[in-house]
């Protein structure tokens, strides 16, 4: 597990999925903490799809595809939750992670970076290089479980990116 920390914020990242297992302010959990599964607290990333693909299959440029299955027969959640991402940049309110996705059910390699930073409040920034010489669907997404009172927002992120 991952510490990062800024004045009154901490946050516990789990190099597996680059998952958000727990992030407290003022020593208050603002998410559930991860302690199930991804999908059951934490923030889980989401990447190449953030959904439920019914019975794993589809059809991209005219060829078909099939992803991993889960117990109920769907594909759920993307390919990355079971990754180990490498370290690739750490600070004490910051860390970057990286991990290639390679599958038969997906049609490209994909690089994926996820960057958290809690200097001033919760950032995660998501990169997905396309690694391969053909198009492929790309969905990215979390999956957080906010604990929430009272008056509260998300704001997005104003910041130009090239795409």
């Amino acid at each position: 597990m991952i510490k990062i920390s800024s004045r009154d914020m901490e946050a516990i990242i789990e190099p597996k999925g680059a998952y958000l297992y727990s992030l407290k302010k003022e020593g208050k959990n603002i998410i559930l903490e991860g302690k199930e599964r991804q999908t059951r607290g934490g923030m889980a990333i989401l990447v190449p799809f953030a959904n439920r693909i019914k019975g794993g299959n589809y059809r991209w440029n005219g060829k078909e595809y099939s992803l991993p299955l889960n117990k109920e027969g769907n594909a759920i959640h993307g390919l990355v939750m079971d990754k180990v991402f490498s370290i690739e940049n750490k600070r004490d309110d910051a860390v970057s992670l990286a991990t290639d996705i390679e599958d038969k059910g997906y049609p490209v390699r994909l690089h994926v970076n996820v960057k958290y930073n809690i200097a001033s409040g919760l950032t995660c920034e998501i990169e997905v290089k396309n690694e391969g010489d053909e198009t492929a669907p790309l969905t990215v997404g979390t999956h957080p479980y906010f604990i929430v009172k009272g008056m509260w927002s998300i704001l997005p992120n104003t910041g130009k990116k090239n795409v």
